[in-house]
């Protein structure tokens, strides 16, 4: 199908001896972004928008990475995306350098290198810079933005997972 086509095209797998045990990195576009939370939909989908070079993204990735240990995955569902790119050579030259940091970090969840330079993505996404983070309600619409005004913290990140989580569960909370 044509569907199908169009996710080959939006991303690009990683070879295999690039991955450590099970943390893998995709290159996206913005549009094949677009698919992969589309594809979390009936879940909190948390988006953390980072890059290498970004002293306050490095401080809280390991936040990222807790948040995704918390919660089962079933419930919330995170994306980190590295817009290490900038547009000079290919995106597949900064491939390394990124899995370095999410092998480090234990990045078991879905990661993605941005195919598009950092500015285009930054237009794409509305945001000014990294950090920025993105909280997705379980029917796909954006429920919180964090990080485009400010200083991006995970406190605020969690805060907002928490409440959607207990406005979907019917008395029983598992996430404590």
């Amino acid at each position: 199908t044509s569907g199908a086509l169009q996710a080959t095209e939006n991303a690009t797998a990683v070879p295999a001896d690039m991955e450590a045990s099970n943390v893998a990195l995709s290159i996206r576009n913005h549009a094949g972004l677009l698919e992969l939370i589309a594809s979390k939909q009936g879940r909190v989908v948390v988006v953390d928008c980072w890059s290498t070079w970004c002293p306050p993204c490095i401080k809280e990735f390991p936040n990222l990475v807790a948040l995704d240990g918390k919660y089962d995955d079933h419930d919330v569902a995170c994306i980190s995306v590295s817009l290490d790119y900038d547009g000079l050579g290919q995106p597949e030259e900064r491939r390394e350098q990124v899995m370095a940091f999410l092998k480090k970090q234990g990045a078991a969840f879905d990661n993605v290198l941005a195919a598009e330079d950092d500015v285009t993505m930054y237009q794409k996404l509305g945001v000014s810079g990294v950090p920025a983070v993105f909280v997705y309600d379980r029917d796909g619409s954006v429920a919180a933005t964090f990080g485009t005004d400010g200083e991006c913290t995970y406190d605020d990140v969690e805060a907002v997972v928490a409440r959607l989580l207990a406005e979907h569960a019917s008395g029983s909370d598992d996430a404590s």
